[in-house]
């Protein structure tokens, strides 16, 4: 994901500039996803915006979710 990601800045920003947490990184989807739509509402270009948001929730869902089933076999092991 790109440093100018606007999900990852605002994930950053939640976060006090710590490792951000996957809500983080969710609640900054949300709030692309929101201004995307109302930007189709008013017929404004959002090309740009989808390839971030695509970028955004694979990397996230990605991490998280290899982090979730590396932790699931781990525990399913002991």
């Amino acid at each position: 994901m790109q440093s100018n990601n606007f999900v990852l800045l605002t994930a950053l920003q939640l976060s006090g500039g710590a490792k951000p947490k996957r809500w983080h990184y969710e609640y900054g989807l949300n709030l692309l996803a929101r201004y995307i739509n109302q930007r189709k509402v008013m017929g404004l270009d959002v090309t740009g915006l989808m390839d971030e948001y695509r970028e955004a929730f694979k990397k996230i869902n990605q991490s998280f979710f290899s982090h979730s089933l590396k932790n699931s076999i781990l525990e399913a092991v002991k």
